[in-house]
């Protein structure tokens, strides 16, 4: 009887104790935007204007297949951000192709998280603070207002 209890018991509690302690170290690996969602590699992929177009031959970033520019792109890492822009005609008869001048155009700058969907980025242009920027669910897109929401600019990770 107490050989049957002897192996009851091992055929129980060892098992018990060789699965309890079975956990993934996966757990400990924390990709880098989940310490702010805006940092990575992102790729203008829209700009839609909201606000009145006074010069139907002012300038947008160029984003579209179409255009002679590339689409601009922003790097962000913990304590800077890189952005790389180009800028085409929003119309008239050089629609899609850029404006005089070297383009693409560097920026280097620093950036700080404000809260409330609020970031300051200080750098070649000065100090300047989007409207505000809001993500999507999975953090692969973001969405940036720029000034009284005059115009929005989405931008996709990379």
């Amino acid at each position: 009887m107490k050989n049957i209890k002897k192996l009851f018991f091992c055929k129980i509690f060892i098992p018990f104790l060789l699965f309890t302690n079975c956990k993934s170290n996966d757990d400990d690996l924390v990709p880098d935007y989940t310490i702010d969602p805006i940092i990575g590699s992102w790729v203008l992929t829209n700009e839609e204007w909201t606000g009145t177009e006074e010069n139907p031959y002012s300038v947008r970033s160029c984003y579209l297949q179409s255009d002679h520019g590339q689409p601009n792109k922003w790097n962000i890492t913990e304590t800077k951000a890189t952005q790389k822009i180009w800028k085409c005609w929003i119309s008239g008869p050089g629609a899609g192709k850029m404006p005089f001048g070297n383009w693409p155009i560097k920026y280097e700058e620093t950036w700080t998280n404000l809260g409330n969907e609020k970031y300051e980025f200080d750098g070649d242009r000065g100090k300047y603070i989007p409207y505000s920027i809001s993500y999507s669910s999975d953090l692969n897109t973001m969405i940036v207002i720029w000034f009284e929401g005059e115009y929005a600019e989405t931008w996709t990770r990379r």
